[in-house]
């Protein structure tokens, strides 16, 4: 009988260690698993923000381009002189003769 009764005593022993390994092991595997989303929750907040800037920074390069096409249109947009007309504007403080000539003007304005 008194076999018996430790033979009991050692199963009840091997149940309550394998019981507690269990317990054990689920808390380790829970402890992984919200340090494992933690990491992805954080890996996604920086991601965001990652996103933001990198959406700041084409913004602001969408926008000198934007700037940038407009200027070019506006070279495009000066007007265009044939040669006789670049010939008249280069020669116009130029006098055809040797003579000494002063314009005098006069602005009645305020």
């Amino acid at each position: 009988m008194e076999e018996e009764k430790s033979l009991v005593d050692r199963k009840v022993l091997r149940i309550k260690l394998a019981i507690r390994a269990i317990i054990y092991c689920t808390i380790g595997i829970l402890i992984v698993m919200f340090s494992s989303l933690a990491g992805v929750k954080f890996a996604e907040f920086q991601n965001k923000e990652k996103i933001a800037k990198y959406n700041s920074i084409k913004n602001e390069v969408e926008e000198d381009i934007i700037a940038h096409k407009d200027a070019e249109e506006e070279k495009r947009a000066l007007p265009v002189y044939s040669e006789e007309a670049k010939e008249r504007l280069e020669n116009i403080y130029v006098a055809d003769s040797e003579e000494k000539i002063a314009y005098l003007t006069f602005d009645d304005g305020p």
